[in-house]
């Protein structure tokens, strides 16, 4: 076994969850997911759509079986038990717009996504079976940012927020981050 192997995606890991915080269902574009509500009463799996931006830590969305991709939110992927279904092909990011059958459970703590500064479920995945390429996704508007900043300019730099966003400061324990209501 290397290692080396399991060091980055712990790294990237401790990134995330240093700014893990539990107060407040709220996080903008996901519309108030309930940690809770998402552990209570599971499907048997979760459909992924993997969306890769290599700005972020983000995975994808995700959403129940039977429901439509509106529904869907944004996750954190943990790897603790599996590993990420493109840690195998040749490139990070290879399955952009390839979904899976997801199996596994939402953590009880949200993961801190440092370039959004926003904090996203984890889903804690145990395996995944591939479903197939599936294009691009067609997300409510507040969704698209993760999707398709890489092809804007309009974002500031020092925050990461347009002109049009309303922003609201937080604090956690000494620590700071903006909201960004969508």
């Amino acid at each position: 076994m290397d290692p080396v192997k399991y060091c980055i995606p712990a790294a990237a890991l401790v990134t995330l969850l240093v700014g893990c915080a539990t107060t407040g269902t709220g996080t903008g574009s996901m519309g108030g997911v309930d940690l809770a509500q998402l552990n209570a009463n599971p499907p048997a799996y979760w459909i992924g759509h993997r969306v890769y931006n290599p700005k972020y830590q983000t995975w994808g969305y995700v959403k129940r079986p039977e429901d439509t991709w509106s529904k869907s939110f944004p996750i954190v992927l943990y790897e603790h038990e599996a590993m990420a279904p493109d840690r195998s092909m040749e490139s990070r990011g290879a399955d952009h717009n390839f979904q899976y059958k997801l199996y596994g459970h939402f953590w009880d703590k949200k993961g801190y996504e440092p370039v959004l500064n926003r904090l996203f479920p984890v889903f804690v995945l145990q395996s995944f079976e591939p479903i197939g390429d599936a294009g691009e996704l067609n997300l409510p508007k507040m969704n698209r940012r993760i999707v398709q900043e890489r092809e804007s300019t309009a974002a500031s730099r020092s925050s990461g927020v347009t002109s049009g966003q309303q922003r609201s400061r937080r604090s956690s324990g000494g620590a700071s981050y903006e909201r960004i209501d969508y």
